[in-house]
């Protein structure tokens, strides 16, 4: 291990935000540039957990709450070590960043103090991962239906339309890439995207790091509703963590079972047709919002067409199509 360099670090910093094709770039990252101690060139560091991206770094530098996790000095010290190791590109990517959005971003603004960061975002289109985000919600205990809370789910800072600025203001990154991921691109687009805008120089196979969380149809989210709310009705003294388990447990015996799989048909979760309307004026104003910062900054590079995040995916699965009229241009 060599002595650090007068170069500044160039760190490369991904904040996602969930299901924007996050998991298949950390499992690309970890396998071609994972390591539990830092090296010369180009870093990922292994995940200590909750992996393969850096969820509990994150948690630890912005404080979780959820994860009863206060701020630690975790990204200073991983800093550090990669600046005497001589890394030159450090690799970090975690979709809990985002929370950034409501935590602010000075703990990032600390702890990356004198690097050159490279910010990547990565998005898609809002139709398809507000029913996508739903559906998580509903993994981890949430009760109400898409139709009745849409605002709810779009309060997250995955779709907050300001979300970019946010970050571009408070960190003041060298450079800031926006990578658009199109359910219609080959699978293997999302990684040559990434490498591209990072400067990796990397032979994608196509499909061998297309890693994603599974859809759920609509009969399976529908069960899982139906048991959170009936925990929440017939046992109010049960702790969060027995009906954790106890989703857990539908979830991964008896709904992911092959048997299950076999015999109850695969019905499209729908986006119900009354949230069409705010979904499509947040997908707009994220766009503007996109568009007007790109004109403040030569610095901001986007990588895929800005409007993909303007298609209307109706139900899961079904095909992408763009909303009538608005398009928009990044140029």
């Amino acid at each position: 291990m060599r002595a650090s360099t007068n170069q500044p670090l160039e760190v490369i910093l991904h904040v996602g935000p969930h299901k924007t094709g996050t998991t298949s770039i950390q499992h690309f990252l970890q396998e071609r540039y994972g390591r539990k101690t830092p090296v010369e060139g180009t870093w990922y560091p292994l995940p200590e957990r909750a992996g393969p991206g850096h969820a509990l770094l994150a948690w630890q530098t912005l404080g979780s709450s959820r994860h009863n996790i206060t701020q630690t000095d975790a990204l200073i010290r991983l800093i550090e070590q990669a600046h005497t190791a001589g890394t030159k590109k450090l690799l970090l990517s975690s979709e809990e960043f985002s929370w950034s959005y409501s935590k602010g971003t000075a703990p990032l603004q600390s702890a990356l103090k004198g690097c050159n960061i490279h910010l990547v975002m990565t998005l898609s289109p809002i139709f398809g991962r507000a029913l996508s985000s739903w559906q998580e919600m509903v993994k981890h205990g949430y009760t109400h239906s898409l139709a009745d809370r849409p605002r709810f789910v779009l309060k997250r800072p995955g779709f907050r339309a300001d979300l970019l600025r946010h970050f571009i203001i408070g960190l003041n990154p060298t450079r800031t890439s926006v990578i658009i991921l199109n359910p219609n691109d080959p699978p293997d687009q999302l990684l040559k995207n990434f490498c591209s805008a990072v400067n990796l120089s990397e032979q994608i196979t196509p499909l061998k790091f297309q890693k994603s969380n599974r859809s759920l149809s609509y009969i399976d989210v529908e069960l899982i509703r139906q048991l959170n709310t009936t925990l929440q009705e017939a046992t109010p003294d049960m702790d969060a963590e027995r009906r954790a388990v106890l989703r857990r447990t539908l979830l991964t015996q008896v709904l992911a079972s092959e048997a299950w799989r076999a015999q109850r048909p695969y019905i499209p979760s729908p986006l119900p047709e009354k949230v069409h309307g705010i979904i499509e004026q947040r997908a707009i104003e994220t766009v503007e919002d996109i568009v007007e910062i790109s004109k403040q900054s030569d610095n901001i590079k986007v990588f895929g067409d800005i409007n993909d995040l303007l298609c209307d995916k109706a139900n899961a699965g079904g095909d992408v199509q763009k909303t009538e009229p608005r398009s928009l241009s990044a140029e």
